[in-house]
């Protein structure tokens, strides 16, 4: 049942006016003082009226047509003029839909949470607990033991020993099946029942289940509803100002349920909550000024100017909306003013999970020689080694570079070969003492974006010492994750993230021959080239996927700008926008 029009006339301080096309929920929005809660008991009281006025309405009709096609005495045609001034008299209903019932949850809830707990209340509490309690205020304080008095019933009437009447069965069992439908329906949970008698909830009993404040008033309204005999699926509930019974987020959360629930029905709330102005369909405000309403579906800034003032707040009211996307953007770029920083990670890091596989699927008889260029703490060999069921060092040939090596680098190394000897570079020089194409994988693991766009041709060009090592045979394996876990600043240009298709160009490999594996919905890439296949980095290539890089950088700002600004949006926005200028600094100056 809805109400799909409303007219009223100027009463108490309104003036009159209309509803028109109402739809499932209707939102009365306004300063205090507006009339949003006169006319939403002017309303409920109109809407309590209706199926008397429908059914009225019905009679006449009928009535009328019959006197109508029937012939008439002086006696009957005076009560047909009667009847159709009545007809006439009487105000539309303005009712859809099969008939349910009108409901005030204001009225519902007004009084405290205190539950008492059906736990420790003596038997004769339990039974008590019926609707007389409900006068002075005590519905609120009976709810638990309205809820254990109606299980208990049920299943006393449903045992087996039970002498009394069929029909007492029957209407305990389907008291307490609709109690439960309402439970689930408003907090998607089952009332069941423990060994000992006691109600649950969550598989609690009711007095110890702690729930939230959100919880307590949905269960609240779901004992309310019941003992009204409510379904909500056809029912018009009427809640005027929500927010002052629940925390912001519990009320985003109730209004939500309440609105799937209440299906063919209809939901009327008045308020001055901008948050739950913010879930409602926009199709559903009407703004309440000095005692009149005005529908607002497609001017919501008429209702923000009316609530928060003028334009000014309306920004103010933005700009602190936005400000965990801001923070976490102008957080991400302070970061990119440091050096990198090494991150510990575990056996179970996903990136070494990456790693160990690709390794799996090169390797043969022989152990597979690895050069991990940039290793930092030896973390790659350190997570391999905790994750392999044999000895790392039976299958595995690792040689570690980096520049400035960590001590715990060395440490790694000699506990599983004994001796670091041949295994720890610092030069690249010195790793040029190795033989040609010894090498069967060379690591990047979260490096080269470390390393500075300048050196690109010396590493990994043609005479670069990278080719050297890896001969024709050779993997070049590389590893990012793609969303920077935190901005650094580690070269003249920043850092510098490429992805497959920047790595194609960079290194001239053929279509289709980098074979890519993505996680973490495509954040964590390893890529693995031949390097049998590559032309190797010279300055034109390199300057191909600086460009590459810049224009991806470019589009994922216009798309994070379309899209909601939060904390996480804020980050990628600090991510692309680094990006964006890194690329450009270094297309400029190399």
């Amino acid at each position: 049942m809805r109400l799909e029009r409303v007219e009223y006339g100027a009463v108490e301080g309104l003036a009159g006016g209309e509803f028109r096309r109402l739809k499932q929920v209707v939102v009365l929005a306004g300063p205090n003082g507006a009339g949003k809660t006169r006319i939403l008991r002017l309303v409920e009281g109109k809407a309590r009226r209706a199926p008397d006025l429908r059914q009225q309405r019905t009679l006449l009709s009928k009535r009328i047509q019959s006197l109508s096609s029937s012939a008439r005495t002086g006696a009957a045609e005076h009560r047909l003029m009667r009847d159709k001034a009545a007809l006439a008299s009487l105000e539309t209903d303005g009712l859809v839909g099969e008939r349910g019932r009108v409901f005030s949850i204001t009225k519902a809830l007004y009084s405290t949470r205190n539950f008492n707990n059906p736990s420790t209340a003596q038997r004769n509490v339990i039974r008590q607990a019926d609707a007389t309690l409900n006068k002075s205020g005590k519905f609120r304080n009976t709810v638990l033991l309205q809820i254990q008095r109606t299980q208990t019933r049920w299943y006393e009437a449903t045992h087996q020993r039970f002498s009394g009447a069929d029909a007492v069965r029957q209407e305990a069992t389907e008291d307490y099946e609709g109690l439960k439908r309402m439970i689930g329906l408003l907090l998607g949970v089952s009332l069941d029942r423990s060994a000992d008698g006691d109600a649950t909830l969550f598989g609690v009993p009711l007095g110890q289940c702690p729930l939230s404040d959100g919880q307590q008033l949905l269960l609240c309204l779901a004992v309310a509803l019941h003992r009204e005999g409510a379904t909500l699926g056809k029912d018009i509930l009427f809640w005027d100002e929500p927010e002052s019974h629940l925390h912001p987020a519990a009320l985003t959360d109730v209004v939500k349920r309440l609105i799937n629930a209440t299906g063919d029905g209809q939901l009327w709330l008045a308020t001055h909550s901008v948050q739950l102005l913010s879930i409602v369909p926009v199709d559903s405000i009407h703004f309440v000024k000095d005692g009149r309403v005005r529908w607002c579906g497609k001017q919501p800034e008429v209702v923000l100017k009316g609530l928060l003032g003028n334009d000014e707040q309306i920004a103010r009211l933005s700009e602190f909306l936005g400000l965990p996307a801001q923070l976490a953007a102008n957080g991400f770029a302070s970061e990119c003013l440091a050096p990198p920083d090494v991150v510990n990670t575990g056996a179970d890091d996903p990136q070494t999970l990456q790693i160990a596989e690709t390794l799996r699927g090169l390797r043969g008889e022989e152990p597979i020689r690895v050069l991990d260029f940039g290793a930092g703490k030896a973390r790659l060999l350190a997570n391999l080694a905790d994750a392999s069921e044999r000895p790392v060092g039976e299958w595995l040939d690792y040689i570690a570079f980096d520049l400035e090596p960590d001590l715990a680098c060395d440490g790694v190394v000699q506990d599983i070969y004994g001796s670091s000897d041949g295994r720890l570079f610092t030069k690249k020089a010195d790793l040029r003492s190795l033989n040609d194409g010894s090498v069967d994988v060379l690591v990047l693991c979260n490096v080269l974006h470390e390393i500075c766009p300048k050196d690109w041709p010396d590493i990994f060009g043609s005479e670069g010492v990278v080719r050297k090592l890896l001969g024709e045979d050779g993997h070049l394996l590389v590893v990012e994750d793609m969303v920077l876990p935190q901005g650094e600043q580690a070269h003249d240009y920043g850092f510098l993230i490429l992805g497959a298709p920047e790595l194609k160009l960079l290194f001239g490999a053929p279509e289709g021959s980098i074979l890519s594996d993505s996680r973490r919905e495509q954040r964590l890439q390893a890529h693995l080239l031949s390097a049998g296949q590559l032309s190797w980095v010279d300055q034109k290539r390199r300057s191909e996927s600086l460009h590459a890089l810049r224009e991806r950088a470019k589009d994922e700002l216009k798309r994070l700008r379309r899209e909601p600004q939060s904390y996480k949006t804020g980050r990628l926005l600090g991510l692309w926008t680094q990006l964006f200028a890194n690329c450009t600094l270094a297309i400029e100056e190399l």
